[in-house]
This record gives structure tokens, C-alpha cells and sequence, in this order.
């Protein structure tokens, strides 16, 4: 007997252009003075840009928004005699959320430092003294992000004196990051530690609190999410979300990102597992974390990729990566319209126009039809910013009020029917394709009738993906036949 377990992997999208109009490059930051290390970018009120960046050299960390024009003259951010973590593949964590914006880092030195956050509610013209987050020194990698309202929610690795027993933490605020809650472990379901030199990730939306990490289990160092459904208060639920079992002997120094599409969480990082670091893309249902989707990006290439962030708000969804590439690192990014699988094996657009040198640690934030990513110019000891606006003149409007389908028996014995909702008048067509994307049938459908899928006929237990199409509008269910 085949079971076939319903995952709901549910949002419907519109047929978007698969283009998108770039603007030319624009320098953040030239002046070596103030660094060029690591930058990240958050969207304040109106969606306008803001970008942070470290010293490292002075471990120093400064702050710069989008004028319209070009970018204001930088902030600093850590006070004077306070020296932060900064490094290309780690350092401090940017959120903002309309005029509130958050900076967290670990104070220097490492054995002594504590957690920081420091707060603008200007939007980033000036900033707050630090407010202490964690109460134990024996921290590091902080990231941040904001709940509706407004409060600040952190996360960091936690260590035993020593540096021993590495495990994420949760710190909440209930007064705008001026006290913290005490740590809550977040990475304690998982077996052996977290893996001490990755960074981890946090993303917070309602009482709803995701923190995704490397774990290190006798040396397989796969991503584990953990999940809170309680404000942070608990993280019962945690799971390997990870196929590739990646064994390593020592820590590889990058961690996931991801967001959340109605009840999945689309997650990017990378693995070595394949003998090349490559940047992997992956979906769970957030209500039991089972995996669905588990696959490179571009499995066709050799090149070493790292440090993968990704956006995006379910009718569109992107990443971007640094890519080694004819002897030079490149920046690279890749887009959908079409869910997660339609990444999988296109070929990636070159985010800089400059291709000497070494351009790295890209970020990147979504909001409207709008694409902000900043990198790091190394070569040219420069903060990049461009900016990518959807071509929206070719998108197929939405003109169904509702679009959903019934997937059933669930449980079901080698056959599955699928039936329009009511309110669909028109024909559509069903695709049934694999986890990575590839078309294993077509299939029309004409309302008021049903769609036989005989599941024992060429159907290898695994996760399948049913999409509907009707009159350019899509959704998206998926189907694991075990």
C-alpha cells in the first residue's frame, strides 16, 4: 500500500515577468577609513534602504540609507571604546521594521564581550546607546529580527565557560530591546551541538519564531529549523531539514537564511556534501517541518558558491549567492515566480558589472516589486548597492477571485483525485513534477469534473509537486507518495 501524505505547500501566483530592469551599481561606501566588511540591508518606512557594514580592521560598525540620490553620509553606530565582531563570513545583524531599526553584535574581545543591540527610531539617522542582550560573555554571532509592533527578538550562540557546549539562544523584548528576556535554548532538540563557528538565523512573524542553524552531530553538520509557536517562551518542535549529510571534519563557517510562504519555510544554504560548495534550496511545512523540496540550485555547475540569502513575499521569490567563477567571486542572483522548484537549474544573473577583483558576502531585501542587494568590493575596498524594480508591464493580472483544488484520499491507496474548487469556471491544466522541478506529466481539467493521478504507475516514493494553472494564476500542492 502506497500512503500519500497531503504537505500543504499552498499560495497562489499570478504569472510574473520573468525579467527584471536593473539599475547600475552605486557605491554605499568608498572611504577606507570607515570599511566595507560584510554589508547587510534592511527596508525602513516607504521601503527605503538601509545598509550596514563593519571596519574590521577597528571592529567598527556604520550605517547608511538611500537619499533618493545616493546614500547619506555614513553613521557609526558602536560607540567610542566599543569594538564589535566583524568579519566577511559574520559579524552584526540588521532588522527594520518602518521607522525602527535594529543593529545587534558581539563586543570585542570574545572571552569578555557581551551581546549588543543599539536602536534608531528615526529610521537610521542616529542611533541609541548599546542595550545589553545577553548575560553570559561567552557568546557570539547575534542576528536579529522584529515582531509586529515593533520588539526586537534575538538570537545568538550560547557557550559553557570555555566555549564549550555550543547551542543557540532566544532573547524577546517587551519594551523596545531596552531589557531582554533570559535565553531560551532554541537548538536543544537537536542532537550533539550547534556547530560553533557557523552562523545561525532567526525570523520572527507574529507568536511565530523561526531559528534555522548548522548542527554538529559527530561531525554531520546538516541545517536544523526550530520553531516556536509561543512568542520564544518554548522551541519544541526542531528538525534536520538538511538531506545532503554532509560529513566534515571542521566547521565551514556559513549558516542558512530563509522565509516563509504561508505555512512552508523556503530555506537556502550551503553544503559541501557533493565535494563542491554549492548553494542548496529546501522547504518544510511549518507545522511538523517535514522536508519537501531538497536540491542545488545549479546542479550543472562546478563552481564553489557560499553565503546564499534569500526574499521574497510568495508571488515572487529570490536569492543571491558569491559564486567562483573563471578565477574570479562573483555576485550571482536568481529568481521565481513560480515557487521554489523554478529556481532549481536556471541560469543565474550576474549581480556586479565589475568582474576584476573579488566581490562578496552579498544580502539582499525584497518589498513590492522592488530588488535591493548590497555586496562587499573588496578590490575596491567598497560597499555595492543595486537595485532591481519587476517588469510589470507584462504581468498577467489576477482574474479569479479564488483558486484552490481538493488533493484526496488522504490517506490514499495508488490513486489520487484532484477536483477544482466551485468558484472556478474556467479549464486549467495539472502538472505533476519532481522535488527538483522536472515535468513527470500534463494533464487538463475542465470544472465540475475530477483528475484520476494513478500514483503506481511510475511514481518512486518521494515528494511531488501538483500545480494548477488556470488562465496564467497558479497553485501549488505538494504530494508525498511514500
Amino acid at each position: 500500500m502506497r500512503l500519500l501524505v497531503i504537505i500543504l505547500f499552498l499560495f497562489s501566483l499570478p504569472t510574473l515577468a520573468q525579467t527584471i530592469n536593473w539599475d547600475a551599481p552605486v557605491v554605499v561606501n568608498s572611504e577606507i577609513n570607515m570599511g566595507n566588511t560584510r554589508p547587510k540591508i534592511a527596508l525602513t518606512k516607504d521601503n527605503i534602504p538601509i545598509v550596514m557594514w563593519g571596519r574590521a580592521p577597528n571592529r567598527e560598525v556604520y550605517v547608511s540609507k538611500w537619499t533618493g540620490n545616493n546614500f547619506s553620509t555614513p553613521v557609526k553606530v558602536t560607540p567610542q571604546g566599543v569594538n564589535a565582531f566583524v568579519q566577511n563570513w559574520a559579524g552584526p545583524g540588521l532588522e527594520a521594521q518602518e521607522d525602527t531599526v535594529y543593529v545587534t553584535f558581539k563586543s570585542q574581545p570574545e572571552q569578555d564581550g557581551f551581546v549588543y543591540v543599539v536602536r534608531s527610531i528615526d529610521g537610521g539617522k542616529t542611533f541609541g546607546d548599546t542595550l545589553r542582550v545577553s548575560s553570559n560573555n561567552w557568546s557570539r554571532f547575534p542576528e536579529v529580527s522584529i515582531l509586529p509592533g515593533g520588539n526586537p527578538v534575538v538570537t545568538y550562540m550560547d557557550f559553557e565557560p570555555g566555549f564549550i557546549e555550543p547551542h543557540y539562544a532566544v532573547c524577546t523584548s517587551d519594551n523596545g530591546g531596552v531589557t531582554f528576556s533570559e535565553p531560551i535554548s532554541a537548538s536543544g532538540i537537536a542532537p550533539g551541538e550547534a556547530c560553533d563557528c557557523c552562523p545561525g538565523f532567526i525570523l520572527a512573524e507574529r507568536d511565530q519564531i523561526v531559528v534555522m542553524f548548522r548542527n554538529n552531530d559527530n561531525d554531520l553538520r546538516d541545517i536544523w529549523a526550530s520553531v516556536s509557536k509561543d512568542g520564544g517562551r518554548t522551541f519544541p518542535l526542531g528538525k534536520d531539514i538538511d538531506r545532503n549529510d554532509w560529513i566534515i571534519g571542521g566547521c565551514p563557517s556559513t549558516g542558512p537564511e530563509a522565509i516563509t510562504i504561508g505555512d512552508s519555510l523556503v530555506a537556502v544554504w550551503m553544503s559541501g556534501a557533493s565535494g563542491k560548495s554549492k548553494i542548496n534550496i529546501g522547504t518544510a511545512d511549518l507545522k511538523a517541518l517535514n522536508v519537501g523540496i531538497n536540491s542545488e540550485i545549479t546542479p550543472e555547475t562546478n563552481n564553489q558558491q557560499n553565503y546564499p540569502k534569500i526574499d521574497g513575499d510568495g508571488q515572487f521569490i529570490i536569492t543571491t549567492w558569491q559564486e567562483i567563477e573563471n578565477g574570479s567571486r562573483n555576485i550571482k542572483c536568481s529568481w521565481s515566480d513560480r515557487g521554489p522548484s523554478a529556481l532549481i537549474s536556471k541560469v543565474p544573473f550576474d549581480v556586479n558589472v565589475n568582474k576584476k577583483g573579488v566581490q562578496q558576502s552579498p544580502d539582499i531585501s525584497y518589498s513590492n516589486g522592488v530588488v535591493h542587494i548590497v555586496w562587499q568590493d573588496l578590490t575596491a575596498r567598497k560597499v555595492m548597492y543595486r537595485r532591481g524594480e519587476i517588469n510589470v508591464s507584462s504581468i498577467n493580472k489576477p482574474t479569479l477571485a479564488n483558486l484552490d483544488f481538493d488533493l484526496y484520499p488522504n490517506p490514499s491507496n495508488n490513486i489520487c483525485t484532484v477536483k477544482l474548487d466551485p468558484i472556478i469556471n474556467e479549464k486549467g491544466t495539472i502538472e505533476i513534477r519532481t522535488s527538483v522541478g522536472q515535468l513527470m506529466s500534463i494533464h487538463e481539467i475542465i470544472p465540475g469534473t475530477s483528475l484520476v493521478i494513478n500514483t503506481s504507475n511510475g511514481f518512486n516514493p518521494g515528494v511531488y509537486l501538483v500545480v494548477l494553472d488556470v488562465k496564467g494564476l497558479r497553485t501549488y500542492k505538494t504530494l508525498a507518495v511514500e
